[in-house]
């Protein structure tokens, strides 16, 4: 359940860099109850607090959630937080053009309305993380990807 795995990461990332919740809200602007409930396993981040908790640790996004054993270290953000939506909106677009997938298609492999997709594409929502999760899978790209986040080249 990706819950429990991402409550386990966050919680050894956390006691590996020796972070409390107070520092990690502090450092992150994520409400401090947010992080507990993450840790908690109650659910799973929206995409903001996925970004910058992913960046505070310089992980992929794709490991907190379970899809990557290793840790990835060194990965960033490409664009400031405020800029991810226009970002996703680009690759999102272009991947479904390479698959010549329509909204009406996409909507239906994401088994969602397709007025989520126009909302996306629009610019008027982003999706929750499990739906970056099954768009990663069918599009063959990491939740990174889409989240405009990339690891550190070694130069």
């Amino acid at each position: 359940m990706p819950f429990l795995v991402f409550s386990s990461r966050l919680q050894k990332l956390m006691d590996e860099e020796s972070v409390s919740k107070r520092k990690l809200s502090i450092k992150t602007q994520v409400d401090r109850k947010s992080i507990t409930t993450y840790l908690q396993g109650e659910c799973l981040p929206r995409w903001e607090a996925l970004a910058l908790i992913a960046d505070f640790f310089e992980v992929s996004a794709d490991y907190l959630l379970g899809r990557e054993e290793e840790t990835g270290y060194c990965y960033r953000s490409v664009c400031p937080i405020e800029e991810i939506p226009a970002l996703f909106v680009r690759r999102l677009k272009e991947l479904m053009d390479g698959k010549s997938l329509s909204q009406t298609a996409l909507s239906k492999k994401l088994h969602m309305q397709q007025a989520s997709v126009s909302k996306w594409l629009r610019q008027k929502s982003m999706p929750e993380t499990f739906v970056l999760m099954d768009l990663s899978d069918i599009f063959d790209y990491p939740v990174d990807y889409f989240l405009g986040r990339e690891q550190k080249s070694s130069l």
